[in-house]
């Protein structure tokens, strides 16, 4: 599959969700289009055709993913950015996500190595600044600050929560969670994908 801003932006969401909860069974992905809502379940066909059965528990996790722009960041967000060195040097920004408060407490906090190599930062944004190199965040995690340049090229988005009451027929959506005996996914984390 070719790589694109809208599949990374994916791969940085499974990869936040994935954070987000420890499986007792093997976990398991799908993105796709709601075709149907049935009471407590979803139908959802993946960009393949295939027609899959989500089951949603009481208190399914449900995230909406908003577009918007760097400007919207501010000092004292927290944020999961995936970034890899530039040609200075530097970490580049490839995709940031703006965390709602609720969010913020399921995040692994923190730095670390992404299994495509990229760096992923989850952590406070201390300080945004635009100069004449373009504009860039200064992230406080624990144990140190990291400088992070934002591009032409850098994806943003705000995660806020939403319910299962707004999954309707025609969202694209992924959805996270383990494999149940009869084939159907049972959804820890749903996201819907926006605007």
């Amino acid at each position: 599959m070719k790589e694109t801003p809208m599949n990374r932006s994916w791969l940085v969401f499974l990869f936040f969700l994935a954070a987000l909860s420890g499986f007792a069974q093997a976990p398991s992905a799908l993105e796709g289009t709601i075709t149907a809502v049935l009471m407590d379940h979803i139908q959802i066909k993946s960009d393949d055709g295939t027609i899959h059965l989500v089951v949603l528990p009481a208190g399914v996790s449900v995230t909406k993913r908003l577009t918007v722009t760097w400007s919207d960041i501010h000092a004292g967000d927290w944020v999961g950015v995936d970034s890899k060195p530039g040609a200075d040097g530097t970490q580049e920004s490839v995709a940031i996500n703006i965390f709602s408060p609720s969010i913020i407490a399921k995040v692994r906090k923190g730095q670390f190595t992404m299994a495509s190599g990229d760096l992923m930062t989850n952590a406070a944004v201390d300080q945004v600044t635009k100069g004449a190199g373009g504009a860039s965040l200064v992230l406080k995690n624990d144990d140190a600050m990291v400088a992070v340049k934002i591009t032409d090229q850098t994806t943003v988005h705000r995660l806020v929560d939403a319910a299962a009451a707004d999954l309707k027929p025609g969202l694209k959506v992924g959805v996270r969670g383990t494999v149940n005996a009869d084939a159907s996914l049972q959804a820890a984390n749903v996201l819907i994908a926006g605007t």
